[in-house]
C-alpha cells in the first residue's frame, strides 16, 4: 500500500504539481511557436493579442466582394504562421467611443505593408468596396470578433526582452509597453499624430499623459508610472481612455512561462535527479570497490603446438587468485587432432600436466 501512495505522489508530482504553479502554461504561444503551425490541417495566425487555429474555416471561400476569393492558396501561404493583427484593424469610432467621432478615422502604419492586400478586412465607413458585409459599422465587433472566437486556441505571449529590444531598434522605433502584464503597442497612433500635426484635434484622440508614458517608457513595464498617471485624471477620462486602448491596442501577455513561479518544478526534478543519481554513483562505487567473485567458471578448448606452451597456460588458470573450493577447469581437447610438431595427439599430454598441477592446486581433470 505504501509503494502505491508513493507512486501516486510521484505522479501527481509529475503530471498536476506544474499545472497548480503555472496553470495555462500550456495555453499560450509566442510569434515563434505559432509560426511553426503552417499545415493544411494546422493553420494558425494571431491576432490583436490571440491565437487562433482557422483551419475549419480559412480554406473555404467566404469573400463577398466580387473577383477577390480569400482561399487563393498562394495567399494562404504568405499569412499562415502570421500575425494579423494589421489586417483586421478595429474601427476607431467604434472601439474608442467618446474619444473618436469620426467614422472614416484611420492610423497610419509605421512598420506594416500588407503583403496580400486583398485580405486587409478595413470595416464600417474604412471600407471603399460597396455591397458587401463590411460594409457594416458594427462589422468588427458584431460579426468578426463572435466568429473568431469560436477558432481561439489562448493568448499571445512575448518576452519582455523582446519588448525592450524591439523598442530600442532605430529602425523600427516600437512604441509599446506592459502595463498591468498586457502589452500595448502604440506605435501606429504616435505616428499618425507626428505627420498630422495640423489636425491633432481630429488625430490625437487619447490623453496626452498617458501617451507620454508610452513614449518616455518604450519597451519598458509602465504599470507604476502609467498608474500614477491614472490617478491624476478623472474617473471617466481615464476608464474612456484605458478602454480605447485595451480594444484598438492590445497585443498580447508579457510570457510568464520563463518566470521563477513556472520554472521552480523544473529546478527541483534536477536537483532531485542529480541526488539520485549521485546516490546511485556512490552506491555503484561500494559495491564495485566489495565486490568479491565467489565463483569462477573457466571452459577452453586446447590443441597440443607444444607442451611448454600448453604448462604455462594451465599453470595460469590454476594460479588465477579465487577460492580454490569454487574454482573448476573444464578443458575439451581434441582428441582426434596432432599438433604440427608434436607426435601425439592432445589428451595424453594434457591428463600428465593437470597431474602435476594438482599437486599445488586442487583441480577436477576432466
Amino acid at each position: 500500500m505504501l509503494i502505491f501512495l508513493l507512486n501516486g505522489v510521484v505522479i501527481f508530482y509529475i503530471i498536476e504539481f506544474g499545472r497548480l504553479l503555472c496553470p495555462n502554461y500550456d495555453k499560450v504561444w509566442d510569434s515563434s511557436e505559432v509560426a511553426q503551425h503552417t499545415g493544411t490541417n494546422d493553420w494558425w495566425v494571431s491576432i490583436q493579442g490571440w491565437v487562433y487555429d482557422m483551419s475549419n474555416f480559412i480554406h473555404g471561400d467566404h469573400s463577398d466582394i466580387s473577383g477577390e476569393a480569400s482561399n487563393a492558396q498562394s495567399n494562404l501561404d504568405l499569412l499562415v504562421g502570421q500575425d494579423l493583427t494589421d489586417y483586421f484593424p478595429p474601427p476607431l469610432a467604434l472601439v474608442c467611443s467618446g474619444l473618436v467621432t469620426q467614422a472614416s478615422l484611420e492610423l497610419t502604419y509605421k512598420n506594416f505593408t500588407p503583403t496580400v492586400p486583398t485580405a486587409m478586412h478595413n470595416s464600417g465607413a474604412t471600407q471603399s468596396a460597396t455591397g458587401t458585409a463590411l460594409d457594416n459599422a458594427d462589422w468588427y465587433t458584431a460579426t468578426f470578433l463572435p466568429k473568431i472566437k469560436q477558432y481561439r486556441k489562448g493568448a499571445l505571449v512575448w518576452d519582455p526582452s523582446d519588448i525592450a529590444s524591439q523598442a530600442s531598434d532605430q529602425n523600427i522605433q516600437r512604441i509599446w509597453a506592459i502595463w498591468e502584464g498586457g502589452v500595448y503597442d502604440l506605435t501606429d497612433y504616435v505616428n499618425t499624430v507626428s505627420i498630422n500635426q495640423g489636425a491633432t484635434n481630429t488625430y490625437q484622440f487619447l490623453n496626452t499623459d498617458i501617451t507620454n508614458v508610452f513614449k518616455q517608457q518604450a519597451g519598458q513595464d509602465i504599470t507604476s508610472s502609467l498608474n500614477g498617471v491614472l490617478a491624476t485624471l478623472d474617473s471617466s477620462t481615464a476608464t474612456t481612455n484605458m478602454d480605447c486602448i485595451r480594444n484598438a491596442f492590445y497585443l498580447g501577455e508579457t510570457d510568464f512561462r520563463k518566470t521563477a513561479r513556472c520554472q521552480v518544478q523544473n529546478y527541483m526534478l534536477l536537483v532531485f535527479t542529480s541526488i539520485i543519481c549521485a546516490s546511485i554513483m556512490l552506491k555503484s562505487r561500494n559495491v564495485i570497490r566489495n565486490f568479491k567473485i565467489d565463483s569462477c567458471f573457466v571452459k577452453f578448448r586446447v590443441t597440443l603446438k607444444g607442451e611448454d606452451s600448453l604448462r604455462h597456460t594451465i599453470d595460469s588458470l590454476a594460479a588465477m587468485r579465487y577460492d580454490d573450493k569454487r574454482k573448476l577447469l573444464f578443458i575439451i581437447c581434441d582428441g582426434n587432432i596432432i599438433g604440427s610438431g608434436n607426435d601425439r595427439t592432445t589428451p595424453p599430454p594434457v591428463s600428465s600436466l593437470t597431474s602435476l598441477v594438482s599437486t599445488r592446486k586442487w583441480i577436477r581433470s576432466l
